[in-house]
């Protein structure tokens, strides 16, 4: 049998139903009509849409899309994790994958988020076995705060993950939603999947980011270059500490052939964030890098506002990451 490419599915509310929106292995072109990825959709109901709900599913669909991709690349590139921390890894995706098909297909919300919360469980216990910790996996029982905390207490740098810790324990404070009913709505069900969705992806990135660069120390410097998971390339400015917690500046430049113009834009993070940004080392790639940079520093083209590209910051359970929409002659774009 053939791979049709899934490498997950997302579940989003869109008028009161729940779909599974399918992501692809590889990211395409940069403009994709997404909406062709949402399974079960009318094309009635495709043709309706409109721009505002376009934005808002899409946002909810970009952060869904890097975690799995992140998932992805870890699961062909897991070279650094131990059998036992790469069999629980396998067991996450599998849970995540259940949760999305335990929703869609029987609607049973109670079950779709002990698996979202079991997702999350295992991924912080794999965190907590490279972080040194000594207790076995089974000693936490399925108490995700308190593996959490625990996981702070020696790493600091993934405290910034609270927000999705507290939300799936919100909806899941005890296994009592395993053995009794215990009401959950279908929003609650997605909500937790894509918090779950965001702590082991993010953990997936930094722990591949880690392996890349030999240490699990990062900074952000002036000066220097970074990509992200994404392979966007950035530049650091400067760091800026004048609301007493120091915030790396650094410059996003990213050229878009298929719209035949650039990104060039600033980004505001704690230091904290650097586990998720790897730095540059490559000398000739540092080059190449630097002459791009200031090509389009030179040729910034037409200022365009936020607002225009529909541009937002989404910080939250389900993740912090920048978005934007924006309409292109279809002819320019391969769907």
């Amino acid at each position: 049998m053939n791979w049709d490419g899934v490498i997950g599915r997302i579940p989003v509310m869109l008028r009161n139903d729940l779909y599974l929106v399918r992501v692809m292995v590889t990211a395409g072109d940069a403009v994709t009509e997404f909406i062709s990825r949402f399974e079960g959709l009318s094309e009635h109901i495709a043709k309706s849409l409109t721009r505002k709900e376009v934005e808002r599913l899409g946002r909810k669909v970009l952060g869904g899309t890097m975690a799995f991709r992140k998932l992805y690349n870890l699961s062909i590139d897991d070279d650094f994790l131990d059998d036992v921390e790469r069999e629980m890894v396998w067991r996450a995706s599998c849970d995540l994958e259940n949760a999305a098909n335990c929703l869609k297909m029987s609607g049973d919300t109670q079950t779709a988020i002990f698996e979202t919360h079991a997702a999350a469980e295992k991924f912080l216990k794999v965190a907590l076995k490279r972080s040194g910790n000594r207790r076995g996996p089974r000693s936490f029982a399925h108490n995700i705060p308190n593996a959490f905390a625990e996981l702070i207490k020696i790493e600091p740098r993934y405290a910034w993950l609270q927000r999705s810790i507290d939300s799936l324990q919100a909806f899941a404070p005890n296994m009592e939603i395993r053995y009794r009913i215990v009401p959950r709505t279908v929003e609650n069900a997605v909500s937790a999947f894509l918090a779950a969705l965001n702590v082991c992806g993010t953990l997936a990135q930094i722990w591949m980011f880690d392996a890349a660069r030999g240490s699990k120390h990062s900074n952000f410097a002036p000066g220097r270059f970074y990509v992200d998971g994404e392979e966007r390339t950035y530049y650091c400015k400067e760091i800026q500490n004048t609301s007493g917690e120091p915030l790396a500046v650094l410059n996003l430049f990213q050229h878009e052939p298929s719209l035949g113009w650039g990104i060039l834009m600033d980004v505001r993070l704690g230091l904290d964030q650097s586990a998720l940004y790897l730095e540059v080392m490559d000398s000739n790639k540092i080059v190449t890098l630097r002459q791009r940079y200031e090509t389009q520093l030179r040729n910034p083209g037409r200022k365009v506002e936020p607002e225009e590209l529909g541009i937002e910051i989404a910080s939250g359970p389900e993740g912090s990451y920048t978005t934007g929409s924006f309409l292109v002659e279809r002819s320019k774009v391969k769907v």
